[in-house]
């Protein structure tokens, strides 16, 4: 196995990992917002923006990155 391989496979490793904790912080990050905000519009979108991020490094993760 050359060291290309295994820089890659550790690469989609973090990447699913990092975008695990993307996920569920983004949805703790919307739900507690959904309770106490002010700026409730601006408080969800964020936490959305930080959930969907997490998604697309998880997509990234288990498919590869786009050619």
């Amino acid at each position: 196995m050359s060291m290309l391989a295994v820089n890659d496979i550790l690469i989609r490793i973090m990447l699913v990992f990092v975008g695990i904790v993307c996920v569920a912080g983004g949805l703790i990050f919307a739900k507690q917002s959904l309770d106490v905000a002010k700026n409730i519009f601006e408080c969800v979108l964020f936490a959305l923006l930080i959930f969907m991020t997490g998604l697309l490094m998880i997509s990234w993760g288990f498919g590869g990155f786009p050619e």
